[in-house]
């Protein structure tokens, strides 16, 4: 006889348990991580041809809160958090396209 396959809510503090478990290294190791990714991500920047003024949507599984303090994210980035919809994409396309516009009508504080 086979156990009743795990609810939801099961399945999730497991897969949540196995993620905190491996992440524990990674974790660890964060610093060094950066330090060897910071090479290839001033290389992706120059190859983009991101220049100071652009407009730019950056996605990501991490919430913004984690790549603030870590200097991962600048303040003057739009933000989206992965999963996203299209509808959430295109919103959010529409908001960094726009926002110049949309400051320049509010009233002066």
């Amino acid at each position: 006889m086979h156990a009743p396959a795990p609810g939801a809510d099961a399945f999730k503090a497991a897969m949540r348990d196995q993620w905190d478990h491996s992440a524990q290294g990674w974790n660890s190791q964060s610093a060094k991580i950066r330090g060897w990714l910071s090479e290839a991500t001033s290389a992706m920047i120059e190859m983009a041809n991101v220049r100071p003024g652009m407009r730019v949507l950056y996605a990501s599984g991490y919430t913004g809160r984690e790549l603030t303090p870590h200097g991962l994210l600048a303040p003057d980035v739009a933000f989206l958090q992965k999963p996203y919809s299209i509808a959430e994409l295109t919103r959010r396309v529409r908001e960094v396209l726009t926002a110049d516009a949309i400051a320049a009508q509010r009233p002066p504080a």
